[in-house]
């Protein structure tokens, strides 16, 4: 099923616009908690909702039935419109309530900033496909009305930037390997800046956690892609390894690979696993 999460604000027409366009089977709709809620707009009878804003009562009854859409094509959560903590909360709990199964996507044009806000957080980490009415602009109030559609919102850059540096805090737990997994697993913009960096971080971790192992020729052929564009950053590491592969002096490899052993088991240690740092010590 295709499910479409929209923020709900004072507005009609572009909830309207990402509805038809995008024919969801089936549709959240977020709105304002409190005394001025903006549920109204989809659970009210009668008119409810003004046509246009100098209106001066509304002449429209409530989204669902503008849409003919029955009682079980949709539901409604509420958030509060200025708490961006419990907004991104309760959009998330929503969002995770869906299986993999489901195609999620979300359009954020309308209610209150922090109800956009916390919409696009959520989104952002959950691999939810965000949207946005939009349209041609004389001024930064508002879209001309009768030129809106709903286009997708492009983040591929923001989300893997995001999802990029979290994967690399594993460098700071020695953890290379899981680093590796995970940049395996990405998604990948087409961006071909994006992609030599990701293809760069990946095979770096790759290096490193091919040299935690002890598989120092290994680690030495990954790194040594790097050797002339990280000259400054990677070269004392390349340097350790040709030492411990004896590429230039054969008598000191072995007391590098015993150095190397040492400073093995000081990583061990300084991520609490001192069963394997006490193993390399006696080795």
């Amino acid at each position: 099923m295709k499910i479409l999460f929209a923020t709900v604000g004072g507005s009609y027409k572009p909830i309207v616009q990402a509805i038809e366009q995008l024919k969801p089977d089936h549709v959240v709709f977020v709105c304002s908690d409190g005394p001025k809620s903006s549920e109204e707009m989809i659970t009210g009878t009668g008119n409810v909702i003004k046509a246009a804003w100098k209106d001066d009562k509304p002449t429209l009854p409530n989204i669902p039935t503008q849409l003919s859409m029955s009682a079980g094509d949709y539901r409604i959560i509420k958030v509060s419109p200025d708490d961006l903590d419990a907004a991104v909360q309760r959009i998330e709990q929503e969002i995770e309530s869906f299986g993999p199964e489901h195609e999620l996507i979300a359009d954020y044009t309308g209610g209150t900033k922090t109800m956009t806000a916390a919409m696009v957080l959520a989104s952002l980490d959950h691999r939810v496909q965000l949207y946005l009415v939009k349209g041609a602009r004389t001024d930064l109030e508002k879209v001309v009305d009768g030129t809106q559609c709903c286009s997708r919102a492009v983040v591929d850059r923001v989300r893997f930037d995001r999802e990029f540096r979290n994967l690399l805090q594993s460098w700071k737990r020695f953890a290379y390997g899981e680093a590796s997994s995970g940049l395996a697993s990405m998604e990948l913009p087409a961006d071909s800046t994006i992609q030599n960096r990701h293809i760069m971080a990946k095979t770096l971790s790759e290096g490193f956690d091919a040299w935690d192992r002890f598989d120092h020729h290994r680690a030495r052929t990954l790194l040594m892609a790097y050797r002339a564009q990280t000259a400054r950053l990677y070269a004392p590491y390349i340097n350790a390894l040709d030492a411990m592969c004896g590429e230039h002096e054969p008598a000191k490899s072995e007391g590098a690979r015993i150095h190397d052993l040492w400073l093995n088991a000081l990583r061990c240690a300084a991520t609490s696993r001192y069963d394997d740092a006490i193993s390399r010590v006696y080795r």
